[in-house]
């Protein structure tokens, strides 16, 4: 009976062995449904691209660009390609250290925002008359938060990110504080967006209509014409 019971109790590294294993387990688990998100995601991406394809032809490519117009062909472009890059990185292995890959993905989404950025700062900056002292105070701005943004990213791996067991890819697990600290990043965004939107609402409320830079370049020649 002795001998029984004894083996039935399980010694405790043997608990905590399998404790740390089926965490593990669950982890990859759930590692590999996001990454399957992140493949429904990429695959609406480029379904929409092929929708607005013919429209994209006809009022873009066979039109002269502007500043504003290969910022958009930038945004449009860059991120598919990159996604494919992202993509592949989550579920093969490549001949490149996991933190490196892990730097470049960062580093991929830091510019992705940042020609979103650019953009809805031409559109604030157009909707003010092109008014040059706005637009040098917003790029200040995008630059200081730039700034803290690329801190808190490359400085929030201190160990380098884990190759998944499972997938074969690599994926980055953050605890609670360098997740923290990751939000930091996704903060600044939100800040910048909250004072363009401020800004929008401010000029609508002001004027009820939006000033363009045609219009406010029309308005000062017609004001010299009168002196």
């Amino acid at each position: 009976m002795s001998s029984v019971d004894s083996d039935a109790i399980l010694h405790p590294s043997t608990v905590i062995s399998m404790s740390l294993t089926d965490l593990n387990t669950r982890i990859a688990t759930n590692g590999r449904q996001c990454n399957y998100w992140h493949m429904a995601a990429i695959t609406l991406l480029f379904w929409d691209h092929l929708l607005s394809l013919e429209i994209e032809i006809k009022y873009l490519w066979k039109k002269p660009l502007n500043s504003s117009g290969y910022m958009f062909i930038i945004q449009r472009y860059f991120n598919p390609i990159t996604i494919i890059f992202t993509f592949v990185t989550l579920f093969d292995d490549l001949p490149v250290s996991c933190k490196t890959l892990s730097n470049i993905r960062q580093g991929i989404l830091i510019i992705a925002q940042l020609v979103v950025t650019l953009i809805m700062t031409l559109r604030i900056h157009a909707l003010y008359g092109c008014n040059k002292r706005l637009l040098y105070f917003l790029l200040s701005v995008i630059a200081s938060l730039l700034s803290i943004v690329l801190i808190v990213t490359y400085t929030i791996h201190l160990d380098p990110p884990q190759e998944s067991s499972t997938s074969g890819g690599c994926s980055t697990q953050l605890d609670s504080h360098d997740a923290s600290r990751a939000a930091v990043a996704w903060l600044m965004i939100f800040i910048y967006d909250v004072l363009l939107f401020g800004l929008m609402v401010h000029n609508v409320s002001a004027t009820g209509s939006s000033n363009g830079c045609h219009q406010a370049s029309h308005s000062r020649k017609s004001q010299r014409a009168e002196r």
